[in-house]
């Protein structure tokens, strides 16, 4: 028996999924960030893009698990999608309020402008 209790399915199953979306938070804001620099030149969201940011991190993240959910469960997609949207639902209004809060305590800095 591990000592660790990694045998039992739900720590190694929250471990896994933890791993997943720590990467994805991590990629998801570098690239929304460039995107939002590219095309506004700024990163400074409003209440809209927020809400967007937010929408659309879970949407990756339940693209990225409910594939998992499936084969590692032995379900259908509708059961694991099912499975899914209550911690969705949650993560859905964390990532928001994270990310504010994020973005108000660690602002980026604005780019300097070339001056020649």
């Amino acid at each position: 028996m591990d000592p660790w209790g990694w045998d039992r399915s739900p720590w190694r199953d929250g471990a896994i999924f933890s791993v997943l979306a720590t990467f994805w938070n991590y990629v998801y804001n570098i690239g929304f960030d460039k995107a939002m620099l590219a095309r506004r030149g700024s990163v400074i969201k409003t209440l809209p893009l927020r809400l967007l940011h937010a929408v659309l991190f879970e949407a990756g993240l339940l693209v990225a698990t409910i594939p998992f959910i499936m084969w590692w469960l032995s379900m259908s997609f509708w059961q694991a999608l099912r499975m899914d949207i209550g911690l969705v639902i949650f993560y859905l209004i964390y990532a928001f309020v994270y990310n504010w809060l994020y973005d108000y305590l660690f602002p980026i800095p604005a780019p300097h402008s070339k001056q020649g």
